[in-house]
């Protein structure tokens, strides 16, 4: 049996469950179509989904087309929950990408689609809610090659005031000619000696899409199901097959952990191999194994190659993965916000930390720190929509009850200099029985912390090493302001220990002062993160919003004027543009719409002196740090 797994994929209201349900009622799976508005979608099955008339959670659910499985995945729109997007796509064969007819490419859309690129998806681009007032197809499709690629092309002409759309292909063949000839050597050829027919037009245009070198268009209207015979037409043709195989060595990835009550249900996408009831993952027995098929989850004894299912058992988490895999994982996210959970109420702090160990099974970047000095709990998110799903799942699903405190823009430090610090053996100032020397210097490009060790396990053991990278490794997210460094090298320049005393937690505990001192002397500089940003107005707004940009401290193109509105499009700071889409609602009576997505971190000005509450015992403070780590303070 051949199988397509595929993600759907948009920026939020874009309409992507909709044509999800379309798709399912067409496959016979739902007798209904299902809205988003009343909450009886068939992929959002959460009760938060149901009431916010959002995706918060990747929902895969399978349907056969021309006795080929098909496994779609319905994905988040929202930036909040961007994660579910990224982990969704180290699984795919293919990918549909719905675009808003009016609004057009937005910041997400864009993210999402370099992802895709990068990973060479096949992806079919689906222009949804062509109907709307105010629409133009031209201008949809050059908004698409300026702002996702050049190699698009609409496949279908649009009738009727945008209320009827033509079969696949009933385009120009002069401008497919046109597009396809610099890409196809067959078609130049054939173009050349005079036998060009359509049939090659379109096989070589399927070719190519499968092989993600160009990207059809296709038109249509969800809500009224306009087109969606086109789109399975198009899954069918554009997205490659992969066959259910049972030789070959075991080999996945798992995207997604969901809790059933007392089971743990782990999806996972098989690319080798077959996995059975009673087989091992990691050390533990499989218990059972559940195969998606229409619009269901079956029971059954096995799993085979490039098939989706869901295992239970193992205790595995979300972005595991085991044995070869065909591609690397892209990552294409980093949360920008950190903010204090506090429990309320009669709830407890050990109740908290259990709900929030549950839910970081399904959502890796949600896992928490905890404040060695007053116990404090804090958690990594990406915006106001996560936690208030946050706080709502704690209540309802875990009679947890929290309140939230302090939210700082997640900043990093790195190194002004080069430095080194040295502590001898023997030294009277400190009980461990470890010499240490320790370099650090500035990466020549952002590459996170490297660590390396110019000496030789015969001066000092790989045991004793192993304590000095333990050492280091407690103190990475914590440099002298507070912050996790980044582009940094750190070198174990030398070290020497007593054949009799020492001990690898000596060096373990030794290594933090030695970093701590030589990071001292080097100085760190702060970074701050940086966001993409997409920024739609009315023309009467453009002299107030470029005054805005201007002063939270924007890079930004020369507005891009659109009919009666401006199109902008930058980099921004994460940090000067909170709530900023309240206040352009406010001045632009309600028409502008600005949206963003993580970018990366650059140097932050040199008056932001920002400094977060130390989670950890500071080693620059040697009294506190010892007194520590001898069990005097708790």
């Amino acid at each position: 049996m051949n199988i397509k797994n595929i993600g759907i994929y948009a920026h939020v209201d874009a309409g992507k469950t909709t044509i999800t349900e379309q798709l399912l009622h067409k496959m016979g799976i739902i007798e209904d179509v299902g809205r988003v508005d009343d909450g009886t979608t068939h992929t959002d099955s959460l009760a938060l989904e149901k009431k916010r008339g959002i995706s918060i959670q990747a929902t895969p659910v399978s349907f056969y087309l021309n006795n080929t499985k098909i496994n779609l995945i319905d994905t988040p729109g929202h930036a909040d929950f961007i994660a579910e997007v990224e982990r969704s796509m180290n699984v795919l064969d293919g990918a549909i990408l719905v675009i808003s007819a009016r609004e057009g490419v937005q910041s997400q859309t864009s993210v999402i689609f370099d992802s895709l690129q990068k990973l060479e998806i096949p992806t079919v681009i689906f222009v949804n809610k062509i109907d709307r007032i105010g629409v133009e197809i031209n201008d949809v499709c050059d908004n698409i090659k300026s702002y996702l690629s050049k190699f698009s092309f609409p496949i279908q002409n649009v009738e009727k005031n945008n209320r009827n759309v033509s079969q696949l292909f009933e385009c120009s063949h002069e401008k497919l000619l046109e597009f396809l000839s610099d890409l196809s050597d067959a078609v130049f050829e054939s173009f050349v000696e005079g036998n060009l027919c359509r049939d090659l037009l379109v096989h070589e245009f399927i070719e190519l899409t499968k092989k993600a070198m160009v990207y059809p268009i296709i038109f249509g209207s969800a809500l009224k199901g306009l087109a969606i015979d086109q789109l399975v037409e198009a899954i069918n043709l554009f997205i490659p097959d992969k066959q259910q195989l049972i030789d070959g060595k075991v080999s996945g990835s798992i995207f997604k952990v969901k809790r059933n009550g007392q089971e743990r249900k782990t999806y996972v996408r098989l690319f080798g191999g077959c996995l059975k009831t009673r087989d091992y993952l990691f050390g533990e027995r499989i218990t059972k194994i559940e195969k998606l098929e229409s619009g269901k989850e079956i029971q059954s004894q096995d799993l085979l190659a490039n098939d989706i299912g869901i295992v239970y058992g193992p205790n595995l988490k979300v972005n595991t993965s085991f044995g070869d895999l065909p591609r690397q994982k892209v990552s294409i996210i980093l949360p920008t916000i950190k903010i204090e959970v506090k429990p309320i109420g009669e709830t407890t702090r050990y109740q908290l930390l259990v709900a929030l160990d549950t839910i970081a099974d399904e959502d890796p970047f949600l896992e928490y720190e905890l404040s060695e000095i007053t116990h404090s709990i804090f958690i990594n998110v990406f915006g106001e929509i996560q936690l208030e799903i946050l706080q709502s799942r704690l209540n309802t699903e875990f009679n947890v009850f929290v309140a939230f405190h302090d939210a700082q823009t997640i900043l990093k430090e790195t190194p002004v200099k080069s430095a080194s610090s040295q502590i001898a053996l023997y030294d009277k100032n400190y009980p461990f029985y470890a010499e240490i020397e320790i370099r650090v210097e500035p990466l020549s490009q952002r590459q996170g912390v490297e660590i390396v060790s110019e000496t030789s396990t015969g001066g000092l053991p790989q045991t004793f090493q192993n304590g000095i990278l333990d050492g280091v490794n407690s103190y990475i997210n914590q440099g002298l302001k507070g912050w996790p460094l980044t582009n940094l090298k750190i070198t174990i320049a030398n070290g020497n220990y007593c054949s009799v005393n020492s001990t690898p937690s000596d060096f373990r505990n030794l290594a933090p002062i030695v970093f701590m001192q030589a990071l001292e002397k080097a100085d760190t500089s702060l970074l701050w993160p940086m966001l993409k940003f997409r920024l739609k107005i009315p023309s009467f707004a453009l002299g107030k919003t470029l005054s805005d940009l201007s002063q939270m401290n924007a890079k930004f193109n020369l507005p891009e004027q659109k009919s009666e509105s401006y199109l902008i499009c930058g980099i921004i700071p994460a940090e000067t543009c909170q709530n900023y889409e309240l206040k352009l609602k406010a001045f632009t009576e309600g028409k502008g719409i600005f949206s963003t997505q993580y970018s990366h971190y650059e140097n932050a000005p040199k008056d932001i002196k920002s400094e977060r509450v130390k989670l950890k015992v500071d080693p620059l403070d040697e009294v506190l740090y010892l007194m520590h780590k001898k069990g005097v303070l708790k």
